[in-house]
């Protein structure tokens, strides 16, 4: 006698992993568990996700689909939603699901690309797990590229004598509050080092402008703010070549725009995929300013 599969039946924290992989596009097993579970339950996870991306034993559409990280030798497997995910977020739940995942679009993803999802993935639940694990600051808001995409701002920028206009979409926007009331606001943007000097330089200038217009805080409610830059690479030299490079080329437009005193608004770090979740990032000395070497918080001191 045949006996039939099994159907997947959700359970809350099912229902977590959905909502996770909603806000974050892309996430692996290790973003997961850092997320929503004890250290000691990858496996449990791994488990877990194979489920939700239709495994052998189940019967369903894909609530997840599941890609593996371009490259050879990279056995680490990448999440996004699959259809049936969608259908119950959007039906079951109510979030409004405007995106969808097409599996043909995987062989035209490269490994920076993938690599920079999933860099921004992390960098956003480590700051996720140090507001809920710190009794000094909490993490108040957040929104991240993909959102902020829907309609973004544009301003005039002036560089090297030539006047441009380009679109303002930050990988990601934080705003933290400290226990004695005070809000700090990041700006963070994920540096794949393919950008070359001139490319660079009107990134920079274009978040400078979005700034000085007014248009961030209109935008976000808020005027503070610190604009940090992460970069990766293969190599650590790699990283730290382009850590100089991406401090000089900022220093550059900041004198031509005669705003050398907003220096002290840009930190830079360089991460692996390997490295964020072992790094105090939102807590400790990490960061680099302009024309300083010795290491800094990206939030100041915590009180």
């Amino acid at each position: 006698m045949k006996h039939s599969k099994p159907r997947l039946v959700l359970d809350p924290k099912a229902e977590q992993i959905l909502r996770a992989v909603y806000f974050y596009r892309f996430m692996g097993a290790l973003d997961v568990c850092t997320l929503l579970y004890s250290k000691g339950a990858l496996t449990r996870v791994r488990d877990t996700l194979a489920r939700l991306s239709g495994g052998a034993d189940y019967v369903t559409r894909e609530y997840l689909y599941r890609f593996q990280l371009p490259g050879e030798g990279n056995p680490e497997r990448i999440y996004t939603l699959g259809s049936r995910g969608r259908d119950f977020l959007a039906n079951e739940i109510g979030l409004p699901v405007n995106w969808y995942f097409r599996p043909e679009q995987v062989k035209h993803f490269s490994h920076a690309h993938v690599v920079h999802s999933l860099l921004l993935t992390r960098v956003l639940v480590a700051a996720k797990k140090f507001s809920e694990e710190s009794v000094a600051i909490a993490l108040l808001d957040r929104r991240i590229s993909y959102e902020l995409w829907k309609d973004p701002p544009v301003v005039q920028i002036a560089l090297d004598g030539q006047q441009q206009k380009v679109k303002v979409v930050p990988d990601a926007w934080l705003l933290f509050q400290r226990s004695d009331g005070r809000r700090a606001s990041v700006l963070l943007e994920i540096d794949r080092g393919r950008e070359y000097q001139a490319a660079f330089k009107a990134h920079v200038a274009g978040r400078i402008e979005f700034l000085a217009s007014e248009q961030y805080r209109q935008a976000f409610g808020v005027r503070s703010v610190r604009i940090a830059y992460t970069t990766t690479g293969e190599r650590p030299e790699y990283q730290e070549r382009r850590l100089q490079s991406m401090r000089q080329w900022t220093s550059q437009v900041l004198t031509e725009q005669r705003r050398q005193n907003w220096a002290d608004l840009f930190r830079f770090c360089s991460l692996s995929l390997d490295t964020v979740y072992q790094l105090p990032l939102f807590s400790g000395p990490v960061w680099k300013r302009i024309g300083s070497e010795t290491p800094v918080g990206l939030l100041g001191p915590i009180p």
